[in-house]
């Protein structure tokens, strides 16, 4: 029997050895990976989510028909505040007729509070200022500011209440017998709301009444006769004073106390009228 020496076997397996860490890798012997179902496992229907989303959805909807189709934020109630000319029935009629041509606004929410107040002011012209607050008893509260209550205005045989921004509003009444008086020579026929003078005529005559004692002077009445520019004080004497109602009232004032000085130190007396339209002159008669 042949032996095989022992130095070949060391040969062969360092052979193999070499031979096997030479390799490329891919031709390693290799552990067997395990293999993987990459498709996703069927889940079951969540019928757990639906639900919710279902009722989350018809939540939704049953506020929204709430809000806007129940009829249950409607207004239900208006009161006016601080108007001496507009009651609660006055601005609920207004209201009703306002709705009739804009139904959605019926609705609190919906209520254009703006485009609301600004047809109040086309109906009462005498009002200045409107403002609407929504409260939580589905009502309105509608506060207005009104002219102030500043003068007489006569023409014919009524006498009107004139506001301080020159708007007739209303017939005049025992409460305003204090106020000063403007008589329209021309006679013209005027309603409620009527602008008839502007601002600074009214402030003009206010300030005439006010300061005349002041100046010694005690005006019965006043009278337009041609043009608001021109305004004719009737004094208590029976004399009268022209003046100029776009002009400062208290100089004017001061030039008729001026004339009467004048006239009874030359000893030329007044005996008719005092004009004092031109600024820096007076005439007088």
């Amino acid at each position: 029997m042949v032996q095989t020496p022992r130095h070949v076997r060391r040969q062969s397996s360092s052979s193999l050895a070499s031979t096997e860490s030479n390799s490329p890798p891919e031709q390693r012997r290799s552990m067997p990976t395990p293999s993987y179902d990459d498709t996703t496992p069927q889940q079951p229907f969540a019928w757990r989510k639906l639900f919710q989303r279902s009722l989350i959805l018809l939540g939704g909807i049953a506020i929204i028909w709430v809000l806007v189709f129940s009829g249950w934020l409607q207004v239900r109630g208006i009161e006016v505040r601080n108007s001496n000319a507009i009651s609660n029935q006055d601005m609920t009629a207004l209201f009703t007729s306002y709705t009739a041509s804009n139904p959605t606004e019926k609705n609190l929410l919906f209520l254009n509070t703006d485009k609301l107040s600004s047809v109040i002011r086309a109906r009462y012209p005498t009002v200045e200022k409107v403002n609407i607050n929504r409260t939580l008893w589905l009502t309105l509260q509608v506060s207005v500011k009104e002219a102030e209550v500043a003068l007489i205005w006569r023409t014919g045989t009524i006498d009107w209440v004139l506001g301080d921004d020159g708007r007739i509003l209303k017939k005049n009444d025992a409460t305003n017998k204090q106020l000063g008086s403007v008589k329209d020579t021309a006679q013209l026929s005027v309603k409620t709301g009527d602008q008839v003078v502007d601002r600074q005529f009214v402030k003009f005559v206010r300030d005439i009444y006010a300061q005349a004692t002041n100046y010694g002077l005690s005006v019965v009445d006043t009278e337009i006769v041609n043009t608001t520019q021109e305004l004719t004080l009737r004094l208590q004497n029976g004399q009268t004073i022209r003046c100029d109602t776009t002009q400062d009232a208290k100089e004017q004032l001061k030039a008729v106390q001026g004339t009467y000085d004048t006239a009874k130190r030359t000893g030329k007396p007044v005996t008719q009228y005092i004009d004092v339209r031109i600024p820096g002159r007076a005439f007088y008669k």
